[in-house]
């Protein structure tokens, strides 16, 4: 029978944030708690020794995580009253100070990862994104053009029809 070997201070203090994080959190059962179960599942099948050689999440990760919110952050405000913009300004400062404080304590498996890759990658998509929507707006101008020119036909038609009647 395997022995239980008792988990690191830090992994318990770690998901107890995680779970006090998403306490403190609104959510349904789509988007973020859908992940938080399949995360919670993920963990089931860890062992103690795998766990045992994972380490604190190390600096690069936590840059490009906070990285990575400050980008969005600035979409999240456009076409916002400065009110409300003052408001999500707070609480994405307070969102921060949490996540900061609970990834303090989270252990996860060691690896070394470029994350200049992983921007570039993303700036790649970002930039594919922005272009699909262009041309989607072009598209979109296409077609009101072609309903407006439906339209007129469609008069001049039922014009002939009652001049030729």
């Amino acid at each position: 029978m395997p022995k239980k070997v008792a988990r690191h201070k830090s992994e318990r203090s770690g998901q107890e944030s995680l779970s006090s994080l998403s306490e403190n959190s609104v959510c349904d059962n789509t988007g973020l708690h859908r992940l938080e179960k399949e995360s919670q599942k993920l963990l089931k099948r860890v062992t103690d020794k795998q766990r045992a050689k994972w380490k604190p999440l190390s600096a690069s990760t936590m840059q490009l995580v906070f990285s990575l919110i400050e980008k969005h952050k600035e979409s999240t405000f456009e076409g916002m009253e400065k009110s409300d913009v003052k408001a999500l300004q707070r609480h994405f400062l307070q969102f921060r100070e949490r996540l900061e404080e609970a990834c303090k304590d989270i252990s996860a498996p060691a690896c070394t990862m470029d994350y200049k890759i992983l921007n570039a990658d993303y700036a790649k998509l970002v930039e594919t994104l922005e272009e699909t929507n262009n041309n989607l707006k072009e598209v979109d101008k296409n077609i009101t053009k072609y309903r407006r020119l439906i339209k007129e036909r469609k008069r001049e038609v039922d014009d002939l029809e009652k001049e030729v009647a």
